[in-house]
């Protein structure tokens, strides 16, 4: 009987460990200009090379709705192509978002001949976010380090300027 409740025990914890490192993220909205396209939504495997991993795809429904459903176990930088844009949201295991496409445009007829064009990217906007999501977090960095930068540039530039930006 002793043996039998030391199984259960670690049976029991390894299924908690397992659902707690692999819990699903809901990524979802709702765009009509969108309807019928197949979206996917993916992550790069590595900063270096060009191999990606899908998270999920989907059909856009007639009413414009879109869900993905995927596990991560850490936070990881999302990317969904659009058209000409690129949009991006981080995500973290086991938690919800409510994003809001762009308009969905194609690239100009220049750009899809183009070899080297790469999409515009651009932080996705999301509905309901809380202060202390990372996606807030992140708009909210760069959001400053862009005002320092334009009054860092916007200013003749010299070492005494940089460091006073810096202590900001």
């Amino acid at each position: 009987m002793n043996k039998r409740r030391w199984i259960i025990l670690i049976g029991s914890l390894l299924a908690l460990f397992t659902n707690t490192l692999y819990a699903t993220t809901i990524v979802q909205g709702q765009d009509s200009s969108y309807v019928g396209q197949l979206l996917s939504l993916y992550t790069w495997n590595d900063g270096w090379g060009y191999s990606k991993t899908i998270l999920d795809t989907c059909t856009v429904a007639p009413n414009g709705q879109f869900t993905f459903k995927f596990t991560v176990n850490e936070t990881r930088k999302a990317q969904l192509t659009l058209g000409k844009f690129e949009g991006c949201i981080f995500v973290e295991p086991n938690k919800s978002y409510s994003i809001n496409l762009p308009a969905y445009e194609l690239p100009s007829a220049a750009d899809q001949l183009n070899p080297y064009y790469q999409p515009q990217e651009l932080l996705l906007s999301l509905n309901n976010l809380p202060q202390d999501d990372i996606n807030h977090q992140i708009a909210t960095f760069e959001d400053a380090f862009d005002e320092q930068w334009m009054e860092l540039l916007s200013k003749e530039i010299t070492p005494q300027r940089i460091e006073q930006s810096m202590a900001h």
